[in-house]
């Protein structure tokens, strides 16, 4: 389930969606410029719990699910840590799916719970897709999603399209406006696809 947060549960920076996305017009989430005043990488061990606390604070759904980010981030390193200049401020979390986990993905009977490290990749492989796991962007740390798409485009993920499952009406509405689109076939799943620039 894709949760994507933007503020705090009671504050919403005025304007934050609307720094990023044009509502009439399709978000290129590909061309989208880094920040300055953040940088993303993947979590180091004393960076998990405080970000499974946040994202378990921001997004119920994730709570209790320390360990299979500790499990995934340790085979994978695809936990990253969202910093400005003092602190860390954000998370996103993705499931780097190798092809057996791509096709579990599409059929349906993919864990999201708790991903198999069958499924996934590790560090240096080519992804066959890259599912959000979660999106967890707080305050006005929004601007850091030029960054998180930059290191997304390195080699080995950069062809790998986006899937995800908008978790509430505003994410569905945030997914379509940046460019997702509800799979052909996967109705009831509710799985959404970013196409990646071939």
């Amino acid at each position: 389930m894709l949760s994507i947060i933007i503020g705090t549960r009671n504050q919403m920076p005025i304007n934050a969606e609307q720094s990023f996305i044009a509502t009439s017009q399709r978000l290129d989430l590909d061309h989208l410029p880094p920040s300055r005043r953040f940088s993303v990488a993947p979590a180091a061990d004393e960076d998990l719990p405080h970000l499974a606390t946040m994202t378990a604070r921001h997004i119920p759904s994730l709570q209790g699910t320390y360990l299979a980010l500790e499990r995934v981030q340790r085979y994978s390193h695809s936990i990253l840590a969202i910093r400005n200049r003092h602190e860390l401020v954000g998370c996103f979390a993705a499931l780097l799916l190798n092809h057996a986990g791509f096709e579990h993905l599409l059929d349906g009977c993919l864990s999201i719970a708790d991903p198999s490290q069958s499924h996934l990749v590790r560090p240096g492989e080519t992804a066959a897709a890259i599912y959000v796991w979660a999106l967890c962007i707080p305050r006005m740390a929004v601007g850091a999603t030029g960054n998180v798409m930059q290191w997304l485009r390195q080699t080995t993920y950069a062809r790998a399209d986006l899937y995800a499952r908008p978790g509430t009406p505003k994410g569905r509405t945030f997914m379509s406006q940046a460019g997702f689109r509800l799979l052909s076939g996967s109705e009831a799943k509710s799985l959404w696809v970013y196409r990646r620039p071939t």
